[in-house]
This record gives C-alpha cells, sequence and structure tokens, in this order.
C-alpha cells in the first residue's frame, strides 16, 4: 500500500462511465474489496474528480459522452503520472482501442462488462500493492 504520513491509505480508483448503474456498481465493488472510489459520468467530470482525488487508477469506458474516454484518460494520466489506466468497451474491440489511444500512453483493456472477479483480478494485477 501506500504511505500518507506513515500511515497505509487505501488504493484510490477513479471509475467513469457515463451509466451510472455501472458506475455504482463496481463502486460498490470495489470498495467492498478494500478500496476507496471516486465516480463520474463523464469525461469532464473525470477530469475534475481526478484534480481533487488524486486516483492510483482511473476505469473508463472507451467512449465516456461529453468528451471521449480516451481524450479524458489521457489528460488524467498527464495531470497525474502514476496514475494506472484500465480502458473498458462493451463495442470496441482491443485492435480498435489500440488505434485510437496515444501511443504513449499505458494502459490495460478489458471487453464490457467484466464479470466482478474478473474486474477485481485486473485491478488486483495493476495494484498490486493491495
Amino acid at each position: 500500500m501506500h504511505a500518507r504520513y506513515g500511515v497505509r491509505k487505501k488504493p484510490r480508483v477513479l471509475v467513469v462511465d457515463e451509466d451510472q448503474m455501472t458506475t455504482r456498481m463496481f463502486g460498490e465493488i470495489l470498495q467492498k474489496n478494500g478500496y476507496e472510489v471516486a465516480t463520474a459520468l463523464s469525461g469532464e467530470q473525470a477530469v475534475a474528480r481526478a484534480a481533487h482525488f488524486a486516483p492510483d487508477l482511473l476505469v473508463s469506458d472507451v467512449g465516456a459522452v461529453a468528451m471521449a474516454g480516451i481524450k479524458a484518460a489521457t489528460r488524467i494520466t498527464e495531470m497525474i503520472p502514476g496514475c494506472r489506466l484500465l480502458l473498458l468497451s462493451g463495442h470496441a474491440s482491443m485492435s480498435d482501442v489500440s488505434a485510437a489511444v496515444p501511443q504513449r500512453l499505458v494502459y490495460s483493456f478489458t471487453s464490457k462488462p467484466p464479470h466482478p472477479l474478473d474486474l477485481l483480478n485486473v485491478i488486483a494485477y495493476m495494484l498490486p500493492c493491495v
């Protein structure tokens, strides 16, 4: 875990999806498994929340409303260089995503909706300090 003033803290995950049920479900699963969670329903909202929440991991739908999820993810990872990125999509393939993502952006990708255990396993792999 990360240390803040000598005290261990929960890893922070920002979940972004235009579907409120998805953000709520992912948030509940992650909170029950020891993560501190914030949610956003758009790219703009995610950028604003990330500035204050400082997530360790961003879990974002590729096509978040009002600002493409990839654009928001790029802005957030530039603001918070240590923030890891998990992109989700129910429609785009891995090749579609890799064609749209800037080369400098490091990310993982999974199809949506992931099974809760698969989501937790991917996040545990990405944030091994839990």
